[in-house]
């Protein structure tokens, strides 16, 4: 991408990730150091300093976060799938990397004169053979906002009952009362230990998840009972 001083940020779509939401405030400020970082990096999107790799020790003294939590930080960051990693390991943006993509390839139809899928449905030919009609294009797919914004109408008609919950939604939901409830009675350094291994299956931290369900659904009865 070319060298802007200034990045793409949706704070509609950094709110409505669920997995963002459920990492403490600490992570996501990480996150968003990372992602400043990753802006001036090439290739575009990519946690590199200079060409190379950073060490949890020397993106502690980027971010201004002691060394001894940053470990901790991007392991919880990278138990909510918030990241990828290349196969070398490498830290990437998914959404900047796919930004970076579209902004070359909008680069390169723009020199030739636009999309040239769009193009020849934007002025096909005539039957006639006279000149080309001009047409309104209609989008390909519908865009990530729209996308998004279907998604959220979709949850908020679940919670008010308009529409059945999904699996996943179930899920999603049952997982951020956990997450939200874990988070109010460990401290940041446990909550984020236990975010991992929940992550990875830990028996341990399953117990812990299923102790705290328990309390939750016993909480809920007391007070249906009153």
């Amino acid at each position: 991408m070319p060298n802007h001083p200034w990045f793409k940020f949706y704070p509609s779509d950094w709110r409505a990730d669920q997995m963002l939401r459920l990492c403490s405030p600490a992570a996501r400020g990480l996150w968003l150091e990372c992602m400043c970082l990753m802006h001036e990096a090439r290739p575009y999107g990519h946690l590199l300093v200079n060409g190379r790799a950073v060490t949890d020790a020397q993106l502690g003294v980027l971010a201004g976060i002691p060394p001894d939590q940053t470990a901790n930080l991007i392991a919880e960051l990278d138990a909510a799938g918030v990241f990828s990693r290349r196969d070398d390991g490498v830290i990437y943006s998914r959404r900047m990397t796919r930004d970076a993509e579209k902004a070359a390839a909008g680069a390169v139809y723009g020199k030739r004169g636009g999309n040239p899928a769009l193009m020849a449905r934007v002025n096909p030919a005539s039957k006639d053979g006279g000149s080309p009609r001009v047409q309104n294009p209609e989008p390909e797919s519908e865009s990530e906002s729209e996308s998004d914004s279907r998604t959220l109408t979709n949850v908020v008609r679940s919670l008010k009952g308009e529409a059945p919950w999904t699996p996943a939604q179930k899920k999603a939901a049952w997982q951020s009362k956990i997450c939200v409830e874990a988070q109010a009675i460990m401290t940041d350094a446990d909550y984020a230990r236990f975010l991992v291994d929940w992550a990875a299956g830990e028996p341990a931290a399953k117990k812990t998840a299923e102790r705290i369900d328990a309390a939750l659904k016993a909480a809920k009865a007391r007070i249906a009972a009153r």
